[in-house]
């Protein structure tokens, strides 16, 4: 059980560890025109972010593996739920779906929504999969309620997450150039950082789940 422990800390420095250092390295590697590599689709830091998401998926379907070996079919259910939530997520992070469709037919039509009246033509497609992740929130939640530094970073993802959604779905047109590169770099960041918190939460979760399985089985 102590290899285990040694195993799950070591892990969780190197989930956290390697993406900041990446980051770093996308910065220092453009300077001066550091904003290259991050603000922008398509670039090194939306690859990093969607291998980000797939590791949530990934862990997050190994969850309800173990749930299901454990015979308890609620989680597992909840669990797979939240494996396909973020293998769509990293689908739409590697291919800009929701990008594609803002610009292809949202903006294109001029189709708004009152409710968002501070955002461009098809900008409210992330704050509307917000609103419903907000919705389930009360049903995943309580996957993470037996192990409190797996809840923390569960709330922390959901806080972080939730401030680079509406700060990207602000029009930032009539801005100068550099304030907007300014605003998209903070947005990117803030969005990585609650992904990594995503991370760090399903991973604590796995760890946790995998532990419990283990004592029982001896």
């Amino acid at each position: 059980m102590k290899n285990l422990k040694t195993i799950e800390k070591r892990g969780l420095w190197l989930i956290n560890a390697l993406p900041l250092l990446f980051i770093c390295i996308l910065f220092v590697a453009q300077w001066p025109e550091w904003w290259k590599w991050i603000i922008f689709e398509r670039t090194p830091m939306t690859w990093m972010e969607s291998l980000l998401l797939y590791s949530c998926a990934i862990m997050a379907l190994g969850c309800a593996s173990l749930m299901y070996i454990n015979q308890n079919s609620i989680k597992s259910k909840r669990w797979f739920f939240l494996g396909l939530v973020f293998f769509y997520l990293t689908l739409d992070e590697r291919f800009a779906i929701h990008e594609r469709i803002r610009d292809g037919f949202l903006a294109p039509n001029d189709i708004n929504i009152p409710l968002f009246f501070w955002t461009s033509s098809g900008d409210y497609i992330l704050l509307l999969l917000l609103a419903l992740g907000l919705f389930t929130l009360p049903y995943m939640i309580t996957l993470f309620k037996e192990r409190k530094i797996a809840l923390y970073c569960f709330i922390f993802s959901i806080v972080i997450s939730s401030i680079a959604v509406v700060i990207d779905s602000i029009e930032v047109k009539e801005l100068s150039i550099e304030l907007q590169r300014e605003e998209q770099f903070i947005e990117e960041i803030l969005e990585t950082v609650g992904m990594l918190f995503f991370l760090n939460s399903f991973y604590l979760m796995f760890f946790y789940y995998l532990e419990d399985i283990i004592k029982v089985r001896k």
